[in-house]
């Protein structure tokens, strides 16, 4: 069984004060993350990057990755930890399951700066 990656990009452009906020339209509702890369563009490096899912069932906003000071472009393979039926950790690790839209908060990124993150998900 193969299984179909999909792409999605959030571009990011910050305002004079240095911040940005965006939250996709698209619910990915079923759709597993993979891999989130992070473009910093012309991004100061001293940016605080905040990714996460938000309008999940729950009302509760599910933080994927808080990057502080990135320099670089790179890729995350973000997981979250198993657990049993008891809330014991397994001391394994699983891709996140997505239930909502994607959002993007920059603090400190510079005055009007650019850049990207993009997210490799399946179904």
């Amino acid at each position: 069984m193969s299984s179909l990656i999909f792409d999605a990009k959030i571009a990011v452009t910050t305002t004079a004060g240095g911040a940005f906020t965006s939250t996709e339209t698209r619910r990915w509702d079923g759709y597993y993350l993979e891999e989130i890369e992070y473009v910093i563009g012309t991004i100061d490096s001293g940016a605080t990057v905040t990714i996460s899912v938000t309008n999940r069932p729950s009302g509760v906003d599910l933080t994927l990755l808080t990057l502080s000071s990135p320099s670089a472009n790179k890729i995350y393979r973000v997981r979250t930890s198993e657990h049993d039926n008891t809330g014991t950790a397994l001391g394994s690790n699983t891709r996140y399951a997505i239930d909502g839209t994607l959002k993007v908060v920059v603090s400190a990124g510079g005055a009007t700066k650019a850049g990207s993150v993009h997210f490799k998900m399946f179904k």
